[in-house]
């Protein structure tokens, strides 16, 4: 029986059906879109940027994700590998000729082990379901597996960090991750914005606010790793109770902030709360 990865849905280039999209808004594809109708949100022009900073663990969500749901119990880390070596040549390839080489492809793994430590005060989110166990699992496995291969091959290189990104240099980047906390590394480059997987939208640092858990109400609250801790996202950060956020998010509308306010004005404000048990939990944590 013919693997289920192989079964994945694509789009208009041989990628998985969410990478497809994301590339779809660089460079027009050599297949039929899967969505003949889908409007391309813009045109980003890749030379833009003196590099594309791609999670590889995104791949992989991309990957897992466009697998027939019936067969996903079938998948195995040895077909995933094979797949994601495969896609990351054919990306650099593309990024490569159609930029003339004038931007480079960075591949990269976070293992996010000490992301508690960094955050202090964060609540890690922790699988709990079987489904949540087998893709955890499968992940680890594929991208563990992933690493040895490309060490003995050298067939791709792939940078390892634990949650903070060091790029070697001050450059313009863009980036595809669906994992939030890799855009507070953005202070590292010279700038930095987000292609986002599936819709294929580019994201520049004001409208970061959207990668909070329930993001898209938060057009106030500014993206940032204190704040991070609070909101939390969709992968790895829980957010707080909602009673908490919303006395955040009552200052934040009274005070007017919006996605450039600075933390010594988020502090400032945040002092003002009149519950003080509340006051020096939120202050205690920033």
């Amino acid at each position: 029986m013919t693997s289920p990865v192989y079964e994945r849905d694509v789009s208009a280039f041989p990628f998985s059906v969410g990478t497809s999209l994301a590339f779809e808004s660089l460079f027009e594809g050599p297949d039929a879109p899967i969505d003949p109708d889908r409007q391309i949100p813009q045109q980003v022009n890749i030379t833009d940027y003196n590099e594309l900073w791609i999670n590889v663990g995104t791949l992989f969500r991309n990957m897992f994700t466009a697998i027939p749901r019936d067969r996903v119990s079938d998948t195995v880390s040895r077909d995933c590998v094979d797949v994601l070596a495969s896609e990351m040549s054919q990306i650099l390839e593309l990024v490569n000729e159609q930029s003339q080489g004038k931007t480079r492809v960075i591949y990269y793994i976070c293992s996010y082990k000490g992301l508690e430590k960094e955050f202090k005060g964060a609540l890690r989110r922790i699988p709990n379901t079987d489904k949540q166990k087998f893709y955890q699992n499968l992940l680890d496995e594929s991208l563990n597996k992933l690493l040895r291969r490309v060490r003995e091959t050298r067939e791709l290189d792939i940078k390892e960090f634990d949650v903070i990104i060091f790029p070697d240099e001050r450059i313009n980047a863009l980036m595809i991750t669906h994992y939030a906390v890799d855009l507070l590394s953005a202070k590292r480059f010279r700038s930095l914005e987000l292609l986002e997987s599936h819709t294929g939208v580019l994201k520049k640092f004001n409208t970061w606010y959207t990668k909070y858990f329930n993001g898209k109400e938060l057009m106030m609250i500014p993206f940032n790793e204190s704040l991070i801790k609070f909101f939390g996202d969709n992968d790895l950060i829980v957010p707080f109770h909602f009673k908490v956020r919303r006395v955040i998010q009552e200052v934040a509308e009274q005070h007017k902030w919006n996605y450039a306010t600075s933390m010594p004005k988020v502090r400032s404000d945040l002092s003002t709360i009149k519950d003080h048990f509340a006051r020096n939990e939120i202050l205690k944590m920033l």
